[in-house]
């Protein structure tokens, strides 16, 4: 992203409500990913767009930022700081699972530190429940191509985020991850969440509808509600 995101003035907070539009736009988005595929049907390299996000399988992992939100919790007046928004979709015992994170980090320079800190919190997500191959994907294309090189010392990845990098290359190195670069409207969801108006509750608002966990306790909110992703602060988290 070349520019800094606003926060939506009219953005509700996380709610069922919220949930159940999330599930349509998802589905929306994929009818109108199966219309291009006809014309974009090769997988181009690591770090470059993704025409469609029908084209990998396996678990997908979508992360995007609110650059300098004003709506955390806890935050002094006049004060910001970075929203993210995570939205995963993988299978778990033959059943789709998906699930959406919003959180918030420390403040950034700049969109891209902001977007690299968002998917460094979406591999530490991933890494937390174990998704094995999974595919993260972003829309910022100079974060994706710096990702994909799996290496900080690479003469274009950026100073400001090598650090971020490191990090990221670190959680994801056992899971055997690729990074993508995909349009803003694919990668709504995540948009979505990253902006939303965040929950003043000291406690994760969480909630389990997931099919594959019915009468169990649902491990996605278990792993993720009490663990201390340092540096990060979980505000609601959605399983379906």
């Amino acid at each position: 992203n070349s520019q800094p995101h606003h926060v939506h003035t009219a953005a509700k907070a996380l709610s069922d409500q919220y949930m159940t539009v999330s599930i349509s736009s998802n589905q929306g988005q994929a009818i109108d990913q199966v219309h291009q595929q006809g014309n974009s049907c090769v997988i181009p390299a690591q770090g470059h767009t993704l025409k469609s996000n029908l084209l990998i399988s396996g678990a997908k992992i979508y992360s995007d930022a609110a650059f300098k939100c004003a709506k955390v919790p806890g935050l002094p007046h006049g004060t910001t700081a970075t929203g993210v928004g995570v939205f995963l979709s993988f299978f778990q015992d033959q059943a789709e699972v998906n699930v959406q994170i919003q959180a918030s980090t420390q403040n950034t320079s700049s969109p891209l530190q902001a977007e690299a800190l968002s998917l460094l919190f979406a591999a530490q997500v991933a890494r937390r429940l174990q998704i094995s191959r999974p595919t993260f994907l972003t829309d910022c294309l100079s974060l994706a191509k710096a990702a994909a090189a799996r290496s900080v010392l690479a003469d274009s990845t950026p100073w400001t985020i090598r650090t971020s990098l490191a990090e990221f290359f670190s959680f994801t190195n056992d899971l055997q991850a690729q990074v993508y670069h995909i349009s803003r409207e694919i990668n709504g969801i995540s948009h979505n969440v990253a902006h939303q108006v965040l929950r003043s509750l000291p406690e994760p608002d969480t909630s389990c509808f997931a099919s594959a966990h019915t009468n169990m306790i649902c491990p996605v909110v278990s792993l993720l509600s009490n663990f201390n992703f340092q540096g990060y602060v979980i505000h609601a988290v959605r399983c379906y």
